[in-house]
């Protein structure tokens, strides 16, 4: 009987040594699209204001499941550096009605529908967003998206009606921070609502406080030399011919007259600001920053203005526009007097009313043409100024003298003269018109000074109202002249090329944007010629 037997035997085994085994994944490739309406729409390259597109952001890749996507940092640029941050670096939005939080229907898609908008005066737009791929996690079969609250309003109104209302202050060097006010509701017209909405709407006025010494000393200087020009290189003459010799009474005559028209001026172009700030807003919308939704009218804007910015934004500038005006229609009176003087020497209404009637259409062009020579930075830093309003509530003037700084760094002290030739054009027309007309109807009663307060008004009315329209197209190209100073990228070569663009655009209507809004703002000139003549009879 055999016997079994076990043998063992210790065998040693070596493991092999590890290698590194490594697979070069190829990077997916991405593209941004504008798509009609919705997802899978038709790519859009040309759009309205207004119009629902989708912006789609898609990766492309070989290796499913291994990668995810984010979208950040977005930004929309007109192209000559007016940057605008949609996305911040969290890929957050920052402004719900220019882009909201974005959806990741898959790990390699974002996208999300939006309104067109566009930079106010460029017809192009430009996206510019990062966006980061990463490897998924081993184990995850989902990517994680950004999680985002609720992107603010930059800027928002507020109705007494409800509960409460919610204003977004927002401030820093880019992009704001969303800082929330809860008002309650009876407290909004109590007096420190008042001061508080006063607070938070202190940065909106248009001059600081050194701007505006410096402006009144400037107004004061030019007053001034207007009142020694009348006085020593002229020689002071009778409205219809017939030399005097120049004496204490008719220097303080002139004082009066000058006092007059400053007085009528300020009543005047306070009565009427709120039409005057509607006039520019409407006229040159479309020279401001990101336009989401245009101001339709007059009654359009108006409410708008009071709802979003407050009543008493409808002032804006007009403490600037008043201090502007008052040398303004004080040299506007003396040097159309000088010059009505000089041309109408010897010449008698009722024999040659051709040569009177000219007369007066040249000495109130050449008047305006010499006023606005002298204030014309003035009036282009206050238009400037007036449409100086983001979408964000950021401004990129601090003021009347910040504005000037600025534009005599990027153009010299040429930029601050942009447009004077168009502008010239508008105001040598506009004045000879409404002079003509004004001194024509007002002459042709024996005694003019006989004329009451609601005939005066009621004949400068319709002088102002005719040159006013008639010139309005002038006033359209010369302040959009005015609007391109300080850019790199003109959107206009010269007058001639910036008439036929606006036509291109908008055809006729685009030259008469805000007119009926003018003829309103229009009693306030009437007003100003009146109360100069009324205030001269008890002076």
């Amino acid at each position: 009987m055999e016997m079994e037997r076990r043998i063992q035997k210790e065998i040693q085994i070596s493991m092999p040594p590890p290698t590194m085994h490594s697979k070069q994944l190829n990077m997916p490739v991405c593209k941004y699209e504008v798509l009609d309406g919705s997802p899978t729409g038709p790519p859009v390259y040309f759009a309205t204001v207004g119009q629902m597109v989708y912006h789609k952001w898609t990766c492309d890749t070989e290796h499913e499941n291994t990668f995810c996507m984010l979208v950040h940092s977005c930004f929309v640029d007109d192209g000559n550096g007016q940057r605008v941050q949609l996305l911040n670096e969290k890929g957050c939005a920052l402004d719900k009605y220019l882009l909201t939080n974005l959806e990741y229907p898959t790990d390699l898609m974002a996208g999300r529908e939006a309104h067109v908008y566009k930079y106010a005066d460029r017809d192009n737009m430009y996206f510019d967003c990062q966006i980061s791929i990463t490897v998924k996690e081993p184990g995850l079969d989902y990517c994680d998206v950004p999680s985002c609250p609720d992107p603010p309003r930059r800027r928002r109104s507020f109705d007494n009606t409800t509960s409460a209302a919610s204003f977004d202050y927002q401030q820093s060097d880019d992009e704001e921070i969303v800082s929330d006010y809860i008002i309650p509701s009876d407290d909004i017209i109590s007096l420190s609502w008042l001061q508080m909405n006063f607070d938070m709407r202190i940065n909106e006025i248009c001059m600081t406080a050194i701007g505006t010494t410096i402006l009144v000393v400037l107004n004061a200087a030019i007053f001034i030399i207007s009142i020694v020009a009348i006085l020593h290189l002229f020689q002071a003459c009778h409205p219809l011919g017939g030399m005097a010799s120049t004496s204490t009474a008719e220097a303080f005559e002139t004082c009066k007259k000058c006092l007059a028209g400053s007085v009528a001026a300020a009543i005047s172009k306070t009565t009427t600001a709120p039409f005057d700030r509607v006039k520019l807003v409407l006229q040159l919308q479309r020279h401001g920053e990101v336009a989401m939704v245009e101001y339709n009218g007059i009654k359009d804007c108006l409410t708008k203005i009071r709802l979003e910015q407050g009543a008493l934004a409808l002032w804006r500038g007009n403490g600037a526009g008043v201090a502007r005006c008052l040398p303004n229609h004080t040299l506007n009176f003396a040097f159309r007097d000088i010059y009505r003087n000089r041309i109408l020497k010897n010449v008698n209404r009722n024999r040659d009313f051709t040569k009177f009637l000219a007369g007066t259409f040249v000495s109130g062009g050449l008047g305006g043409a010499t006023t606005l020579f002298l204030l014309y930075p003035f009036d282009f830093a206050r238009t400037r100024l007036a449409i100086d309003a983001k979408k964000d509530g950021s401004k990129k003037y601090a003021g009347m003298v910040d504005c000037l700084k600025k534009i005599r760094v990027a153009e010299g002290f040429g930029g601050w003269f942009k447009g004077l030739s168009s502008a010239m054009q508008f105001v040598i027309a506009s004045r000879a018109i409404f002079f003509g007309i004004f001194d024509s109807i007002r002459t042709s009663v024996d005694d003019p000074k006989s004329l009451n307060f609601a005939a005066c008004w009621a004949i400068a009315q319709v002088a102002i109202v005719t040159s006013g329209m008639m010139c309005y197209p002038l006033d359209t190209v010369r302040r959009s002249m005015m609007m391109q100073s300080g850019k790199k990228v003109k959107k206009y070569t010269s007058t001639k090329d910036c008439w036929k663009k606006i036509y291109k655009q908008d055809g006729v209507n685009g030259f008469y944007r805000g007119a009926l809004t003018n003829s309103l703002r229009s009693t306030g000139g009437a007003l100003i010629i009146t109360f100069y003549y009324e205030f001269s009879k008890y002076m």
